[in-house]
C-alpha cells in the first residue's frame, strides 16, 4: 500500500480526500454495490432576525394585495347622472315670507312632520332627492309641484291706503272668477305631473297658480298624505279662511 492513497479489492489506488479551509467533511453512506454516494451539505439555519424580516415582508405584501383588491379605483366607479332641470322659472315677484308659515303633514289623521316655509320663496315637491320635500309614493312625479309665496304689491298697498279699495284695473277675470293677481300669500303650481295635485279634494289645472289659504289642504298624486297650510297661532285672524279656490293663472314674469 502506497502513502497518501488507498488500495481497493481490485488493486487500484484511490486518491485520498483533502479538506480545504473550514470545509466540513461530507458523510458518505455505503450502498448495496459497495460504492459510497456523497451527500449534499445541510443548509445553514436562519437566524431570528432573518426569520422576523421574512415574516414582516410577507405580511406587508399580503396587506397590500388585500388593500388593492378591496378598494376600487376612482376610474371604475360610475358617476351618477345629474338630475333633470327643474321645469319652473321663479317669477320676478317671488319673495321670502315675512311671517312664520308652515305646512303640517298629516297621515291617517296624525301630524307626522312639519315643513317650515319661511326660509325661502318657494318649495319644490317631488320624488327626486333634490326636492325640498321628497315624496316616495309611486304616483309622485320627479318634479311634481311648487308652493310659491307672493308678497303684497307695493303699488296696491299704497292705493288701498289712499282709497280703501284697490282700483278695478288690479283685478283680472280668470275662469269666470275675479282674482286679484297681486294678492299676498301662497300659491300651488302643478308642474304637469302625471297624477295631478288636489287642493281641498279639487284637482287643479297644471302650470297655473292656485291661491292656497290658511286651513286648506294639498294632496299630491295618489299619496294619502295631506299638507295643511298653517301660520303661528298669534297671527291667526289676520287672514280669512275662505274655502273658495281662486285661479290666478300665469303671472307676468
Amino acid at each position: 500500500m502506497e502513502e497518501g492513497g488507498a488500495t481497493d479489492l481490485g488493486g487500484e489506488t484511490a486518491p485520498s480526500a483533502t479538506l480545504e479551509g473550514d470545509q466540513e467533511p461530507k458523510v458518505a453512506e455505503p450502498t448495496s454495490e459497495g460504492f459510497k454516494v456523497p451527500t449534499l451539505a445541510l443548509a445553514r439555519p436562519k437566524t431570528k432576525s432573518e426569520v422576523s424580516s421574512s415574516v414582516e415582508k410577507t405580511t406587508e405584501e399580503r396587506n397590500s394585495e388585500i388593500s388593492t383588491n378591496s378598494v376600487p379605483s376612482s376610474s371604475s366607479t360610475p358617476t351618477p347622472p345629474p338630475p333633470p332641470s327643474l321645469p319652473y322659472n321663479e317669477p320676478t315677484w317671488s319673495a321670502v315670507p315675512h311671517e312664520p308659515y308652515s305646512l303640517s303633514i298629516i297621515k291617517h289623521g296624525t301630524i307626522v312632520q312639519e315643513v317650515k316655509l319661511s326660509d325661502k320663496p318657494f318649495h319644490i315637491f317631488g320624488r327626486l332627492p333634490s326636492c325640498d320635500v321628497q315624496l316616495e309614493h309611486p304616483s309622485i312625479s320627479r318634479y311634481h309641484a311648487v308652493l310659491q309665496y307672493r308678497p303684497q304689491d307695493e303699488n296696491k298697498k299704497r292705493s288701498e291706503d289712499a282709497d280703501g279699495d284697490p282700483p278695478s284695473s288690479e283685478y283680472t277675470p280668470v275662469s269666470s272668477v275675479s282674482v286679484n293677481p297681486k294678492e299676498e300669500g301662497f300659491y300651488v303650481y302643478d308642474l304637469g305631473s302625471t297624477h295631478g295635485t288636489h287642493v281641498n279634494k279639487s284637482k287643479i289645472q297644471p302650470r297655473c297658480f292656485y291661491r292656497l289659504r290658511l286651513g286648506q289642504m294639498v294632496r299630491f298624486g295618489g299619496s294619502s298624505r295631506l299638507f295643511l297650510l298653517e301660520v303661528s297661532p298669534s297671527l291667526v285672524g289676520r287672514e280669512d279662511l275662505e274655502s273658495e279656490l281662486p285661479l290666478l293663472g300665469r303671472p307676468p314674469l
